[in-house]
């Protein structure tokens, strides 16, 4: 019988773990092949707090719930994109009784820190590394005529903000996602010098996050920009 909890999954169990459980943990340096770390039973808790840390190159998550610990039904997924730098520290819903957890190393030398730990409730803030829901932000930053390119260094998939201020005509803001395996932009908005000084709501996935500032003035010119996300997801 399974019985409804918070969060709204059912408890696969037949208890309710009342302690913090640490499913997995560990350091990789110079990978060259694909990791998998079974978590195993996970049908006690309803979440799962995730920290990650991406040291070298980049890497590709797969977090699979399966019915069997043989991982042969698979009932749900999360998946996370990182590129070297990146940190991931969210809380993630248990999808199934199970969790397999698949690192896709697509670089040889890879590596990346990673924890996996039962977390008392939907948001993980107390296992977070980072004090600010700051993606990017820049203040007068002085851009010369041509592209100039910000990358982030938090993936915070979830609702976000995004403001920006362009200093002239002939200058916008492109925001993408890149794929941390082709490195395949995906484009998500543009803010120019018509709909500027305004906050743009979106929804970012769990991946790197570049933003690209383009200046086609003759001039260096100071442009305002923040992305950031909704805290009550951390």
């Amino acid at each position: 019988m399974t019985t409804p909890i918070v969060s709204g999954y059912p408890d696969f169990g037949r208890y309710q773990a009342q302690a913090t459980k640490l499913y997995a943990k560990a350091s990789l340096t110079n990978q060259n092949t694909n990791v998998t770390v079974n978590l195993g039973y996970v049908g006690d808790v309803s979440n799962i707090a995730v920290v990650m840390r991406m040291t070298a190159n980049s890497a590709r998550i797969s977090m699979d719930f399966t019915m069997d610990s043989a991982g042969t039904i698979n009932v749900g997924n999360h998946t996370i994109g990182l590129r070297v730098g990146d940190i991931f520290t969210r809380t993630v819903p248990v999808l199934g009784p199970y969790c397999i957890v698949t690192i896709i190393i697509p670089t040889a030398g890879t590596g990346i820190d990673y924890s996996f730990v039962q977390a008392a409730s939907p948001y993980a803030s107390m296992y977070n590394s980072s004090t600010s829901n700051v993606i990017l932000s820049g203040y007068n930053v002085s851009c010369p005529a041509g592209a100039t390119f910000v990358d982030g260094n938090v993936v915070a998939p979830g609702p976000a903000s995004f403001f920006a201020k362009m200093p002239a005509a002939n200058t916008f803001m492109d925001l993408f996602t890149v794929d941390e395996i082709t490195a395949v932009k995906t484009f998500l908005c543009r803010v120019d010098l018509n709909d500027g000084n305004k906050v743009q709501p979106l929804y970012l996935p769990a991946q790197h996050v570049q933003l690209t500032i383009q200046n086609n003035t003759a001039g260096a010119l100071l442009f305002l920009y923040s992305l950031t996300t909704d805290v009550g997801l951390r």
